[in-house]
């Protein structure tokens, strides 16, 4: 009688035993579960695949074409930039900036030319209308370019081609047509010195804006009344 009780016994605790088991099982696989798709994870998924607008290189701190300022004010706050008086830089480093795009666009009161750059640097510039016809380097040739009045902004070290030879840059001249831009051209891409020129409208006051994510400098030309 007592060894058939004590076998019983032991029975129930082995079936006890295996049903613990099978329950901490159960329970390890929720947990893994819950790991794989967590709140936070799924809040990060973006199904585009595409970055957000607000973290997209380009975007925050710069602009693709886009006016990302208004015509009188930054921020608020009045700008006084716009001149027609010479402004220029020096450059912060000896690096070589390399003119990957030239680009115009129009925008409410002014019009803006872009000179982009491959290598994240900012060359030293020297925007300033020119008194004389624009002379192309090297050739010593006279540019001929729609004005009245020519803007000419020289950068320096910058070059517009690779360490082979190839041009970094697809247009080097062309025809706007906008409110205050008429054209462009390249007039100089010599010994570290890129200079390009800009047929203007008479009157135009311009402000220059060094633009970051990629590096670029923006020159606005300012519509004139009528």
């Amino acid at each position: 009688m007592c060894i058939r009780l004590l076998t019983t016994c032991v029975a129930i605790l082995l079936a006890i035993s295996a049903c613990a088991d099978s329950d901490e099982g159960i329970l390890d696989l929720r947990n893994d579960s819950a790991a794989t798709a967590s709140p936070d994870d799924t809040t990060l998924v973006n199904p585009s695949g595409e970055l957000p607008a607000a973290t997209r290189p380009g975007v925050i701190r710069g602009e693709t074409d886009v006016d990302t300022t208004s015509n009188d004010t930054i921020g608020g706050v009045a700008d006084n930039r716009w001149s027609r008086t010479a402004q220029s830089r020096s450059s912060a480093t000896r690096e070589v900036a390399q003119v990957s795009e030239v680009r115009t666009s129009e925008h409410a009161g002014y019009d803006r030319l872009v000179l982009a750059f491959n290598n994240d640097q900012i060359p030293g510039y020297d925007v300033r209308y020119l008194e004389e016809p624009p002379i192309e380097c090297g050739s010593g040739r006279t540019v001929d370019i729609a004005g009245p009045e020519v803007l000419q902004i020289r950068l320096e070290p910058a070059r517009g081609y690779t360490e082979k030879g190839s041009s970094t840059v697809a247009q080097r001249k062309g025809d706007v047509g906008s409110t205050a831009l008429r054209a462009f051209a390249v007039a100089c891409d010599f010994e570290a010195v890129f200079t390009i020129i800009a047929g203007v409208r008479g009157g135009a006051a311009y402000r220059i804006l060094e633009l970051r994510d990629p590096a670029r400098i923006a020159v606005d030309v300012r519509h004139t009344e009528p």
